[in-house]
């Protein structure tokens, strides 16, 4: 709930994976962490937080028009 992704989906993903796996769940920009996460007393069980660096544009919406976007494909996308 605190990173709004579907649970059902992740936990599948996460079954998919194997017990020795890493599978993310999600990338923030450094200001967009959620203060729910940032103000946790401890640890939340199953989350493991790595910081690091990726090559993201200022803001999710910059350029995509031109950009695009990666995500899952729908039956309406493909459809279309």
């Amino acid at each position: 709930g605190l990173v709004d992704v579907d649970a059902e989906a992740y936990a599948a993903r996460v079954r998919a994976a194997g017990d020795q796996a890493f599978v993310e769940a999600i990338t923030y920009r450094r200001e967009e962490v959620p203060a729910g996460l940032v103000a946790s007393p401890g640890p939340l069980r199953g989350v493991i937080a790595i910081p690091g660096e990726r090559p993201l544009a200022p803001t999710r919406e910059f350029a995509a028009p031109v950009l695009g976007s990666v995500g899952e494909v729908t039956a309406e996308m493909v459809a279309e």
